[in-house]
């Protein structure tokens, strides 16, 4: 048996001789290494912040000296606890707060080190997805979108809800990225939960709408009592057969070239839903054009949004984010030739009042319409 306390550090070489009561002899030689002992120290820097009324549990940890080791906490807070034979620190937060704690180690030998460590305690404001509105996908087309939360402490997870299901092709990981080919027209229903590092949760609901193609829009335009008006029509996709709908919103570019006029909504024999927008054209729109065409042309829808309310009664919104440069353009005249007179009277198709933004709301009130 080897024993004693080395004073040195180094490597060191021996020889090991044997013999026996019938005088037989042996030797090896052994080589063994003695390191300088490694000094007692707290490696923990940090510690997880914490939320009020949430379950909080962290681990101080120590390296160095001889263990085993004992632990001791100065200026713990009421509602924390304190495990001073493994450092673990758990309990429930009871106000927002800045616990400036004092933590001190022993090690078997008596050598000790001590940190101050910083413990924060924030709002339970709950966690809450932000992203409400998923874009429309289109069958057969590539598709991605992002969900995105706020509050909790980050990293946040993301899951399909069990019981509900992602759109046929779709697939969503736990960073919130929804990705995949849609397999299937219509709409779908779906939740999405997310945690946070603290196991708190939050969640969303959400409707997609798979379109069978990028809806079909047509401009005409018309003249009516001296007035020129633009008349933007398209028809619902078909996903929207079922809901009950309850306002359209569209967008028409350059902005000062319309202004809001009137809407209509026709559900025709075949079942789809017809939406007619007219507007008022401005002077904006006629000064240099030569012909009504020219007016057409430089016209361009940038999105539509469509309000309504999905199988379990709640409402949603439904966005189509696209630029539609190709569409029909007409001209029905009743007096052809170079377009004139605008229309920026207050007391016409300018008694909306929407000024410059041309994001004209529909409100279609077509709830028994549309059961």
């Amino acid at each position: 048996m080897l024993e004693g306390t080395p004073v040195v550090s180094g490597s060191f070489r021996v020889i090991v001789r044997a013999s026996d009561s019938a005088g037989a002899k042996a030797s090896k030689n052994i080589s063994f290494l003695v390191v300088e002992k490694e000094e007692l120290d707290i490696v923990t820097d940090t510690l997880p912040n914490a939320r009020v009324g949430v379950f909080y549990t962290a681990r101080i940890r120590g390296a160095g000296g001889t263990k085993p080791y004992e632990w001791e906490m100065e200026n713990r807070p009421a509602w924390l606890e304190f495990d001073s034979s493994s450092g673990i620190l758990s309990g429930t937060p009871t106000e927002t707060t800045i616990h400036d704690i004092i933590i001190r180690v022993w090690d078997s030998d008596g050598n000790s080190e001590s940190k101050l460590i910083r413990l924060s305690v924030y709002p339970h404001d709950g966690l809450n997805v932000t992203t409400r509105i998923l874009p429309a996908a289109v069958y057969g087309q590539e598709y991605s979108a992002g969900l995105e939360a706020v509050g909790g402490i980050a990293p946040y997870f993301f899951t399909l809800r069990q019981g509900t299901f992602l759109p046929p092709g779709l697939t969503l990981d736990f960073t919130g990225r929804l990705s995949g080919t849609p397999a299937n027209s219509g709409a779908y229903d779906f939740t999405v939960d997310v945690l946070d590092a603290t196991g708190l949760q939050g969640s969303s609901l959400y409707t997609m709408v798979i379109l069978d193609e990028d809806p079909a829009f047509e401009f005409r335009v018309r003249e009516y009592e001296s007035e020129k008006r633009l008349t933007l029509s398209f028809y619902l996709p078909k996903a929207f057969l079922g809901p009950k709908i309850l306002s359209v919103e569209a967008s028409i570019k350059p902005d000062d070239y319309v202004l809001g006029g009137s809407s209509s909504v026709m559900r025709e024999q075949s079942g789809e839903i017809k939406v007619v927008l007219t507007f008022c054209v401005t002077e904006a729109a006629l000064t240099g054009a030569e012909s009504w065409l020219d007016v057409l042309n430089s016209l361009y829808v940038e999105g539509i949004v469509v309000n309504f309310e999905n199988a379990s009664g709640e409402m949603v919104l439904f966005e189509q984010s696209m630029v539609i440069s190709d569409m029909t353009r007409e001209y029905e005249p009743e007096d052809p030739g170079k377009p004139r007179g605008g229309s920026d009277d207050k007391e016409g198709c300018n008694s909306l009042g929407l000024g410059l933004s041309v994001f004209l709301l529909l409100v279609l009130y077509l709830r028994s319409g549309n059961k």
